[in-house]
Formats: structure tokens, C-alpha cells, sequence
């Protein structure tokens, strides 16, 4: 396997239409090799999710990872990849704001609070071409749909961003980590 370049916001692959995986195409030794390069990317990139037209590859396809959590206190996902994806509900009215970046935008050092829904159901194909039903909340909810929006071409940036709420990462990991911190302060 091997750690790929992420494609970035000026790069027309992150905008183009993007083709479906047969099930034969998901088994595939050819695709087994390009999760795993999705796999080491993702890793190397400190990311949580991402996308394969954020790879180059104008393929329905993401994978998700979150082992161990991470250091803001965001539940553990275990790493898996969505083939042919789709989100069948959601509620709108039921958004809430969180903190998103993207390792396509700005090599992933903009950080925006973004509304999303706070639950969704989906539909997808897993890495042996099996269809799954799974109910998402919150943290978990939140990546897939960014990922999810890779699929479409869209960024982050193109949805639900509010006001004012633009840092880097470097303010909003010192922000964060230093709202946890005295958080812990004021307990002991």
C-alpha cells in the first residue's frame, strides 16, 4: 500500500462526476489496493474521512477512521470503506454546528463550524459488496456526510458554514485544547 497525494480545491477531479462500483468491481484486487492506499493516506494525513476523487479517482467511494478517537473527545470509529452510498434520511430541521476542515481545502488548516444533521440513516456497500442499513449520530453522522459531499464535488466550504466561525487549526486545536484543559483544572 501507499500513501497517495490529496488532491486540492484548484484540481477539477474533486468536481467531476464519479462512477459506481459493480460488486465485482468492490472484491476486486485492484480495488483492494486503492482502500488500502485510501487507508495509508488517511492515516498519514491525520484526517478522519476521505474521499477516492480526493485521491483522483472519480470513483463512489470513501473510507472512515477514527481509531482511538481523537484528542477533542470525538467517539472512536473504526475503520471501514462506503462504496455507492446514500443517505435515505436525515432530518434538516435537526442540525447542529461543528467543527469541520478538509485535507482538499487549504491542506486541511482552515477550520469552520459547519451545520449538519445530528442523524442520518444510509445505505451502502461494504468492502465484500454487502448492502448496509446503519442509523448515524452525531461525530460519526458528521463524517460520513463530509464525505459524502466529496462524491457530489462538493467541499465543506460549500455548505451550511456560519458566520465569524473561520480559524486556523492551530487557533482551534489551542482553543480547544485549552477550553479542555481548564475544564479539567476547574474540576480538580
Amino acid at each position: 500500500m501507499a500513501v497517495r497525494e490529496i488532491l486540492q480545491i484548484d484540481d477539477p477531479r474533486l468536481f467531476a462526476r464519479n462512477a459506481l462500483f459493480s460488486p465485482e468491481d468492490i472484491v476486486s484486487d485492484e480495488t483492494a489496493q486503492m482502500i488500502g492506499d485510501a487507508f495509508d493516506t488517511l492515516q498519514d494525513s491525520g484526517g478522519y474521512g476521505l474521499a477516492l476523487p480526493q485521491m483522483g479517482i472519480n470513483r463512489l467511494g470513501f473510507v472512515i477512521g477514527v481509531p482511538g478517537g481523537n484528542p477533542f473527545g470525538h467517539e472512536e470509529i473504526e475503520p471501514y470503506a462506503v462504496f455507492n452510498p446514500q443517505i435515505i434520511v436525515g432530518d434538516d430541521e435537526a442540525k447542529v454546528p461543528g467543527p469541520e476542515s478538509c485535507l482538499s481545502f487549504a491542506n486541511n488548516q482552515i477550520v469552520a463550524s459547519v451545520l449538519r444533521r445530528a442523524e442520518i440513516v444510509v445505505v451502502y456497500q461494504n468492502i465484500q459488496a454487502v448492502r448496509v442499513r446503519e442509523t448515524l449520530r452525531l461525530w460519526h453522522a458528521r463524517v460520513f456526510q463530509h464525505e459524502y459531499d466529496h462524491l457530489a464535488g462538493r467541499l465543506f466550504v460549500d455548505g451550511e458554514v456560519e458566520p465569524h466561525s473561520w480559524t486556523t487549526r492551530s487557533a482551534f486545536r489551542a482553543q480547544r485544547l485549552g477550553s479542555a484543559a481548564r475544564g479539567v483544572a476547574q474540576q480538580g
